[in-house]
């Protein structure tokens, strides 16, 4: 999600969710900076997840709802350092676009396994 200098684009900076957005999606969720696959797939996963359950709550609130599931799991006085990254990391995932977005995840689910 940051912004980056690519002068082979013409411009002076450009972003992953900028692209996007410009092509029509309502909404992206994308990182400000370099975080590892393994946290970005939990972090995925859990918005999945909770879109799955709570249909009707936009994708910004499934996303706050996965940082804090995180932030909680976390004593931060106790924590190894391993513990402290992962909750620096998982605030660093933000939706760009609009936060009252929301996703037709049980439609599409039942559309891939062929359910009316």
């Amino acid at each position: 999600g940051r912004m980056v200098a690519d002068p082979r684009l013409g411009r002076s900076l450009f972003g992953f969710a900028e692209a996007f957005l410009r092509q029509g999606a309502a909404v992206v969720i994308g990182a400000t900076g370099d975080i590892g696959t393994h946290l970005a797939s939990h972090v995925a996963a859990d918005v999945f997840e909770h879109l799955a359950s709570h249909p009707e709550e936009p994708i910004s609130i499934a996303l706050t709802r996965a940082r804090a599931k995180i932030a909680g799991g976390v004593d931060v006085q106790r924590a190894t350092d391993d513990q402290l990254r992962s909750l620096i990391y998982a605030f660093m995932f933000v939706a760009y676009g609009n936060p009252m977005t929301r996703v037709g995840l049980p439609v599409l689910l039942n559309e891939l396994d062929g359910s009316p």
